[in-house]
């Protein structure tokens, strides 16, 4: 959740994103975290380089989509994928944030039935 801490206060300019939250929160988290957050939305211009940075914006991506595919049906994984391909059509970063799954060594279909289960699980 710390990673969009600064949505309400970067006004329209996404270039600021993360780099705003990553400096109110310097001091309070490890420079490792920092950094991940400051990398995870690509218009802010920093690279995406440990597993950590490329796991912030695979969990943020991921959870945009969900939230889209919830919003209009039943939640499985060939609809995660059918949706990643639609809003990949106008805005292709979604699909290029997603590959970053077999970048640190996972299979997408396990990281989408694992968003699945994170949506569908009572506590």
């Amino acid at each position: 959740m710390l990673h969009d801490l600064d949505c309400d206060m970067i006004g329209d300019d996404p270039s600021k994103h993360g780099v705003f939250a990553s400096e109110i929160l310097s001091g309070r988290l490890p420079q490792d975290c920092l950094y991940a957050i400051k990398s995870h939305d690509y218009r802010a211009g920093f690279k995406p380089k440990s597993k950590l940075d490329k796991a912030l914006i695979i969990a943020d991506t991921l959870a945009v989509i969900i939230e889209k595919v919830k919003e209009n049906g039943e939640l499985c994984v060939e609809r995660l994928e059918e949706e990643i391909e639609r809003v990949s059509e106008k805005q292709p970063w979604y699909k290029d944030n997603l590959r970053k799954i077999e970048e640190i060594g996972l299979k997408i279909a396990e990281v989408l039935k694992l968003g699945i289960e994170s949506q569908t699980s009572n506590p």
